[in-house]
């Protein structure tokens, strides 16, 4: 399972970006001319997309690994870094992978 939160807001991207990367104990940052992708060693990674509103944060965790209170905290980074007032938050909340769908209806037929 993927737990995934997407967030928006109207922010600079670079400003997002910076707030965002100072002093992180990072595996590894990607960056592109449109978005940056953190990855932590943990298993979750903030992906932070230029939009034409502003800025797209998404927050995701690896399938298969017991890091949901990772997950949790940096949840609580992002709102606290950016100020929980200046984002709009939609919660997609779990999704399974094709695997793990084929196997569900594998067992019900």
């Amino acid at each position: 399972m993927i737990s995934k939160k997407i967030y928006t807001t109207q922010q600079h991207y670079k400003k997002v970006v910076e707030e965002l990367t100072i002093n992180q104990p990072t595996d590894k940052i990607e960056i592109r001319k449109k978005s940056h992708c953190i990855y932590f060693p943990n298993g979750v990674s903030i992906r932070i997309f230029a939009i034409q509103e502003g800025t797209k944060i998404t927050v995701a965790k690896r399938p298969n690994r017991n890091n949901q209170h990772h997950f949790t905290d940096v949840t609580d980074f992002v709102e606290k870094r950016l100020g929980v007032k200046n984002l709009k938050f939609k919660n997609f909340g779990e999704i399974y992978s094709t695997v793990y769908d084929n196997k569900l209806l594998s067992k019900k037929q």
